[in-house]
């Protein structure tokens, strides 16, 4: 993976902001110097690196290294030039030279200042990751499956479960991803809309085929080009109820899952450094493990 974009911290803040401030007075006074008459020779023939020649050229290699990369350099392009200009005016005792790299100092700063704020934000926006969540009527998000009994390992029966496709559309690994049910609304026929229910929390649902329990809710890695799904709803061969794929399991839901009717399911995915995205799944449920139909809202 590419290098990322990290939060700028207080040192490369304050290291910017005291580079502007050296950068202008020592421009300044370098102008000053130059239209005095006591001026050596000796002075004029031999420019030296000041403090803000020093300043600038270090924070090339600062800003590339907190996530600026060419951007950052670019920025700095200008500051690098105010040093040149300042040598040019050791040399020549040039007033404008000497007025130009302040100027040029100051936006070199200004500039430094704005990429190690905004890096992160630029980086997100161009190489960061981006999750897509997809949902259809295929056996690949409505799967059937068998279920055995956890002692003898028998089959007992079916059930299917209803998933959502997560998937990673850039080159960049999307870190620690976790899905949350994040609402559940239910159809009014009276008011031909959907009323909120007595969900009211932000629960994380399982990782498809991640284990039981604790194990299938641990954040994941996302790379591009893999497919990961989220479990949704359980229906059970021989029960009358819908489970909701939810961790930890909530007692206080179990009527909700009971009731019968149309369903509407919000579901969040995200991770660290991505933007969330969100899919609704409208579930038609009338008490019968398979005759229910689900499909995106």
């Amino acid at each position: 993976m590419a290098a990322s974009a990290r939060n700028p911290d207080a040192e490369t803040i304050v290291f910017a902001a005291c580079s502007g401030v050296i950068s202008l007075r020592s421009n300044r006074c370098m102008t000053r110097l130059t239209l005095t008459e006591s001026k050596s020779t000796v002075a004029k023939a031999s420019p030296s690196f000041n403090s803000s020649s020093i300043c600038h050229l270090s924070m090339v290699p600062m800003i590339a290294s907190r996530g600026g990369g060419c951007w950052g350099v670019f920025l700095v392009i200008p500051s690098i030039y105010a040093t040149l200009l300042n040598m040019c005016n050791g040399f020549y005792e040039c007033e404008v030279a000497g007025q130009m790299a302040t100027w040029l100092a100051a936006v070199g700063t200004i500039g430094a200042v704005v990429v190690v704020l905004t890096a992160e934000w630029w980086w997100r926006k161009l190489h960061g990751p981006r999750l897509r969540l997809s949902f259809g009527a295929d056996a690949d998000y409505q799967t059937f499956t068998i279920v055995t009994d956890n002692q003898t390992g028998k089959a007992v029966g079916g059930a299917h479960y209803i998933r959502v496709k997560v998937q990673n559309s850039r080159k960049a690994t999307a870190e620690k991803c976790r899905a949350y049910l994040v609402n559940i609304e239910k159809f009014n026929d009276a008011e031909d809309n959907f009323e909120s229910t007595l969900f009211c929390d932000s629960i994380r649902l399982k990782w498809s085929c991640m284990g039981r329990d604790s194990d299938s809710v641990t954040p994941l890695d996302l790379p591009n080009g893999v497919n990961q799904f989220v479990d949704l709803i359980e229906t059970q061969q021989g029960h009358s109820v819908f489970s909701i794929q939810m961790h930890p399991h909530m007692n206080r839901y179990e009527y909700l899952q009971a009731e019968k009717g149309i369903f509407r399911f919000t579901v969040l995915v995200t991770g660290n450094r991505v933007v969330p995205k969100k899919i609704p799944i409208i579930f038609e449920w009338s008490g019968v493990w398979d005759e229910f139909k689900a499909y995106r809202g």
